[in-house]
């Protein structure tokens, strides 16, 4: 009774049931796509870093995978198997995310297999970027996670408030919601297969090397010799451990593949022929047959359809 008493334990305690009951029920009614709402992206990220269970086919990538890859799509193709999307934003594939992302296969499974979506930037020396977009996920305090777990925000973490914001905004100014609708890319979380979908009408076309270099000239540009090697030589530890490993290049605007190559300077047909040659398997994508949000991502009617036509592939392989 004496703690019941303290003003900051019941404020605490009654937030907790309001939040619950956004959460749970449609006192304020909000647009649902599957079991989906509008979520913090840092209580996704720090679920997905913190992620315990196993299943049987794992993609890995930057934030192109993240928002490309649907599980949900994948198993209208791959019935009775589990895909999970670990992607998260700007990470390259050094071995530290390598192996986080094997942590998460079942080794049991007769199906086991890894899919990796690469784009230019995922083959650069991105470490600072795992600093600053995996490890804080990963290494949240117990608390913090603990509170994520049980109430489904992160309490503890003021972003966390964005969902309640946004519930604020859509249910205060109709006309605004309709009008920003048409320039928003509004993000559908996905907690329970990792995908972070995106739901918007626009469409960027025209794209500049400037563009590309603003975008990444702070965290890393260049291929690293010393990432591809690494790469390389474990997926033939994958391949060698009966893990199958597909690998496909993520879509991007047209005009961004000629200017990431150049600035990069990648070889895509010598990766290719490298990545087949350690055991993996390459699945071709027509990049023109996709259609991006912002010249690197894909809504998520998109990426439904490209992640069905990878999971015929990988069926077909399996």
């Amino acid at each position: 009774m004496l703690l019941w008493k303290n003003r900051s334990v019941r404020f605490l305690v009654y937030l907790l049931i309001l939040l619950f009951a956004l959460e749970t029920t449609d006192i304020i009614p909000v647009k649902k796509q599957g079991y989906n709402r509008l979520k913090s992206y840092n209580r996704h990220y720090t679920l997905k870093a913190n992620q315990s269970d196993h299943y049987d086919i794992v993609a890995f990538g930057d934030s192109s995978v993240s928002t490309d890859i649907s599980p949900e799509a994948m198993v209208a193709s791959l019935p009775g198997l589990r895909p999970y999307n670990f992607a998260f934003p700007g990470l390259s594939m050094n071995k530290t995310m390598l192996m986080a992302t094997e942590d998460r296969l079942d080794v049991t499974s007769p199906s086991k297999a890894i899919l990796l979506g690469f784009s230019t930037h995922t083959l650069t020396d991105a470490e600072q970027v795992n600093n600053k977009y995996y490890y804080p996920f990963k290494n949240v305090p117990f608390t913090e996670l603990l509170t994520i777990r049980l109430t489904g925000y992160d309490l503890l973490n003021p972003t966390s408030f964005d969902y309640l914001y946004w519930l604020w905004t859509q249910k205060s100014n109709p006309t605004k919601k309709k009008k920003e609708a048409k320039e928003q890319i509004i993000p559908i979380i996905h907690d329970d297969t990792g995908w972070f979908e995106l739901e918007s009408d626009v469409v960027k076309t025209e794209f500049s090397r400037e563009d590309y270099v603003n975008k990444y000239k702070d965290i890393a540009l260049g291929i690293s010799p010393t990432v591809v090697s690494e790469l390389l030589e474990q997926v033939r530890i994958w391949h060698q451990k009966g893990i199958r490993v597909f690998g496909f290049r993520v879509p991007l605007a047209p005009a961004l593949i000629d200017i990431s190559d150049e600035v990069d300077q990648f070889n895509q047909n010598q990766f290719v022929t490298d990545f087949m040659q350690s055991g993996g398997t390459w699945i071709p994508i027509n990049s023109k047959g996709y259609k991006t949000v912002d010249g690197f991502h894909l809504s998520g009617r998109e990426a439904r359809r490209l992640s069905k036509d990878i999971a015929e592939v990988i069926k077909s392989k399996l």
